[in-house]
């Protein structure tokens, strides 16, 4: 049987444009509704924003920022 959790992770920013890395956030749900195997599915229900996959590195964040 698949199990199915949906919850909502608010996050607010401070300035156009500010990358968050919400990880620790995802894998907090993952954990709490003692989820073992299985993907999730994250996106955004505002139109300014978006999901990005990339590693957290500072010099790369600083680049996508400027870009």
């Amino acid at each position: 049987m698949m199990k199915c959790v949906t919850r909502t992770v608010t996050v607010r920013t401070t300035r156009g444009p500010q990358f968050v890395d919400i990880t620790d956030q995802v894998a907090a749900v993952a954990r709490e509704a003692s989820l073992r195997t299985g993907f999730a599915i994250v996106f955004s229900r505002h139109t300014t924003a978006a999901i990005r996959i990339n590693e957290n590195e500072p010099m790369l964040i600083r680049d996508m920022e400027q870009f």
